[in-house]
């Protein structure tokens, strides 16, 4: 006995149940064109001014500010996170407009379309058990099935997390495009590598700090970067151009160092075979200018104009010292000792320019042009002693030879 009536409880509440779902479909397809028209609105009106309020305060920097971004020193990549003490507030506060414009939008939604669809006669015939309900009741309904859709949206909706979200994307796209720029920099690496290889070879040091300056100003505008990211593209662009220009030049110029080089070591030879301690002078100054400081630092100055025209002139000092060589082979030691002890003067100016007392005209002038640039005050060992030595040795074989 005690089972049936259970049985019966649990029948007439399947079929109670079975009844509210049957009037609530009712309700919901009678007032379907009511929500059905403010949901849609709702998330519109929402996704519109998320967009809105993130790109106006993208507008205003805001959200760079508060963006907590570091430089990651391996990958010179921008790293970031949202600073939870500003962005909390700024989302809550956000969220809880949109959640309020949300509401408005739906209130007034069905209160435009559900009197329409009641005068249509859209709650006509609703039915609960086998009563017929009245217009007015189902319009009541109406409203608050609808009311209960629209709260159900908002829910489903999440306005705190999609507008953390949308932050969130734009602070990565701001990030990520700043970073596409910044993997340029492995570009300056790879020639800053290849600049220091040229430049060990050329037995000098060349300034590579192509990305200290970039470095810098990332430093100093992590965060205005991220909104304007032109002038640090400008400044990558600038510095590879001018390693790009630094390699160029140092590759010609270890081309012209190789070749003086080699020529030096072809004339050495030569000098020695003749024996004659001057020629060995000359070729040891020689030496000594091609490899001094101050050719060096012409490199470290960019000055290759200035670079190329001392090696240029150390090399015809060669083929001068080459030829003097030769000469010297035939004509012997003695002529050249008697030669050389004529005038006192003369010898000391031969001495000091590192010249052999049978040098040409030509040669005097070469030798000197060298060695008053190495040794000229406004250089880099600011030498005005020797200087003023070498061209007073020079002033002495200009009135001994009448050189013009």
């Amino acid at each position: 006995m005690q089972g049936l009536v259970v049985l019966i409880i649990v029948i007439l509440v399947i079929v109670l149940v079975l009844q509210i779902l049957g009037f609530i479909l009712q309700i919901t397809f009678a007032s379907l064109p009511a929500w059905g028209v403010a949901v849609p609105l709702i998330l519109l009106s929402q996704y519109l001014f998320r967009a809105h309020r993130v790109e106006k305060l993208n507008s205003y920097e805001t959200l760079s500010k508060m963006m907590i971004v570091r430089v990651d020193e391996n990958s010179n990549k921008l790293n970031w996170s949202l600073g939870e003490s500003q962005v909390e507030p700024y989302i809550n506060n956000n969220a809880a407009i949109s959640v309020f414009l949300s509401i408005v939008i739906g209130v007034v939604s069905l209160v435009i379309i559900l009197p329409i669809l009641y005068q249509n006669g859209a709650f006509k015939g609703l039915q609960f058990f086998d009563d017929k309900i009245s217009s007015q009741t189902g319009l009541i309904w109406g409203y608050i099935l609808s009311g209960i859709i629209i709260m159900i949206t908002l829910g489903i909706s999440k306005p705190k997390k999609s507008f953390e979200k949308s932050l969130k994307e734009r602070a990565n796209y701001l990030t990520n495009k700043v970073n596409t720029q910044l993997e340029r920099i492995d570009e300056l690496r790879s020639l800053e590598s290849s600049i220091k290889s040229i430049a060990s070879k050329l037995k000098a040091s060349f300034p590579t700090d192509y990305q200290t300056e970039i470095q810098k100003y990332i430093d100093a505008n992590k965060v205005k970067i991220l909104l304007d990211s032109a002038v640090l593209n400008n400044l990558i662009a600038r510095n590879i151009k001018q390693a790009q220009e630094d390699k160029s030049h140092l590759e010609k110029t270890l081309k012209l160092y190789n070749t003086a080089e080699g020529f030096y070591k072809e004339v050495s030879y030569k000098v020695i075979m003749t024996g004659s301690m001057p020629f060995v002078t000359i070729l040891e100054d020689i030496y000594g200018r091609l490899n001094s400081e101050n050719l060096k630092s012409l490199l470290s100055m960019r000055k290759w104009k200035e670079y190329v025209d001392v090696v240029n002139t150390i090399i015809e000092v060669l083929k001068d010292l080459h030829e003097q060589s030769a000469q010297y082979q035939g004509e012997g030691r003695e002529k050249e000792t008697a030669t050389y002890t004529e005038e006192t003067d003369k010898e000391k100016a031969c001495k000091i320019l590192n010249i052999p007392i049978t040098a040409t005209n030509d040669h005097i002038k070469r030798a000197w042009k060298a060695l008053s640039f190495i040794w000229h005050p406004d250089g880099k060992q600011l030498d005005d002693t020797k200087f003023k030595e070498i061209s007073w040795a020079y002033d002495v074989l200009k009135r001994e030879r009448n050189i013009t």
